[in-house]
């Protein structure tokens, strides 16, 4: 089996799930000898901020000598990305994506098993089942110390909740987001999150008591995070955000403290990013008094070293550009945050795409108030919303609007009218970031 043959056969099992358990992914890992159990694991739900959680706790371990895997969903440049591990080596931290080969070795195995499952009378795995068993195997024959795991959705019947046990369960910021899957309400959702709680297991959650005040709600998430933990006879705790200060931005970074540890910088933009690093500090505090071998300095190291692609992320300087991941009503919001602490007055430029089972109309009434223009294309995804649908629908946000035939089409027109912009802010899916990527590293 080549490359191209083992994308075409995961492409193969695409749609082949009418509702999402966990059976077909428990028969698979039977079938291939169950190497989730040979595995540590960092298990990181939530709706926003779980990569960038992901990946402060990921540079964390690996700044404490740890050699660490990551899981990762959705992937913005290479489909490898999804599985890599993390280490650091003279000094320097190396990302290591899975190789062609061994994601052709892995399906040669995998593909077996299915055809297993198949004469059995089962049901063929997903697309990220299968993923998800490949990134177990490949952590195995990288001998990862840990894998820090990413929810791919929901938590309850994710994929990756098949694992049994955890050393820690983060939970990240939780809203409204998948509700035809998840549910219409923020309780439901928070109970489909909380899925991911293991028994007797240990949780660190997000400072929702902060979040629901800040947008003058009521704090529906921690009773509903209590009450599965008490029932799960699991150690659960919380962020405090009260306890950040001396936040200091710019541009080129974020400073801070938090509780006992002062002068915290980290890379990544945005006032949200404090937060989701203050959730990894926590969730090191709680390995740390586990056992695990974690000092404050090297907390410290590794968020100053912590790379997240996508998130507020300054890409070009002169001319100003900046992409995210703003795709849901919160993301949008933090977007808007964003933007006022760092381009507060400027004239913005927005490129924007969708998919269509996004609340787009919300991302836009949180976002749309900022830009000068904006400029709609259509992600890379059979789940996109078209350029044109999304264009008339900024249109009650923004009143100049172009719609692009395609995404490079519509970078082009960016690139031809930047100069009449402060900034130029690239958003909405992270499924077409990738072409933006390709597209502003050949200029």
């Amino acid at each position: 089996m080549n490359f191209r043959e083992a994308m075409e056969f995961i492409q193969s099992t695409e749609g082949k799930m009418d509702k999402y358990t966990l059976e077909n992914i428990k028969k698979l890992l039977n079938e291939l000898g169950n190497p989730q159990e040979k595995l540590n694991f960092i298990h990181v739900g939530g709706t926003n901020g779980k990569g960038s959680v992901s990946a402060y706790i990921s540079y964390i371990l690996a700044a404490n000598g740890y050699k660490v895997g990551r899981y990762i969903s959705p992937t913005i440049r290479t489909y490898q990305e999804r599985i890599q591990t993390l280490e650091e080596i003279g000094n320097k931290m190396v990302e290591t994506n899975i190789s062609e080969d061994a994601v052709c070795k892995w399906m040669e195995k995998i593909k077996e098993a299915c055809e297993n499952i198949k004469k059995m009378g089962g049901e063929i795995p997903t697309p990220f089942e299968i993923e998800t068993a490949m990134g177990f195997l490949e952590f195995i024959e990288q001998n990862c110390n840990v894998v820090v795991l990413e929810v791919g959705m929901g938590g309850i019947t994710d994929a990756t909740n098949v694992i049994k046990t955890s050393c820690c369960t983060v939970l990240t910021s939780i809203s409204l987001d998948h509700q035809n899957i998840l549910g219409d309400t923020l309780s439901q959702i928070t109970k489909q999150k909380a899925g991911i709680i293991k028994e007797h297991g240990s949780v660190v959650g997000y400072d929702y008591s902060a979040w629901s005040k800040a947008r003058g709600v009521q704090d529906e998430i921690t009773p509903i995070l209590l009450e599965q933990g008490k029932k799960k006879q699991a150690e659960i705790g919380f962020a405090d955000f009260s306890k950040i200060q001396n936040v200091s931005h710019s541009l080129q970074g974020v400073g801070f403290s938090y509780k006992d540890m002062e002068e915290i910088y980290t890379r990544l933009l945005g006032k949200y990013q404090v937060e989701n690093a203050v959730l990894a500090i926590e969730a090191a505090y709680l390995l740390e008094r586990k056992g695990w071998q974690i000092t404050k300095e090297n907390i410290k190291r590794g968020i100053a070293l912590t790379k997240w692609k996508g998130r507020f992320e300054l890409v070009l300087e002169k001319p100003i550009y900046i992409i995210d991941g703003a795709h849901n009503r919160d993301g949008a919001r933090a977007l808007g945050e964003s933007i006022n602490i760092y381009l507060e007055n400027k004239k913005i430029l927005y490129v924007m795409g969708i998919l269509a089972d996004k609340d787009y109309e919300s991302v836009l009434s949180y976002t749309g108030k900022y830009a000068s223009k904006i400029i709609t294309v259509t992600p890379d995804n059979n789940r996109a919303l078209p350029a044109d649908a999304l264009g008339r629908i900024a249109g009650k946000f923004c009143k100049n609007v172009d719609v692009a035939e395609t995404i490079y089409q519509g970078l082009e027109m960016a690139k031809q009218e930047e100069a009449q912009y402060d900034a130029v802010i690239i958003f909405g899916s992270l499924y077409f970031l990738h072409t933006v990527y390709d597209y502003l590293e050949e200029r």
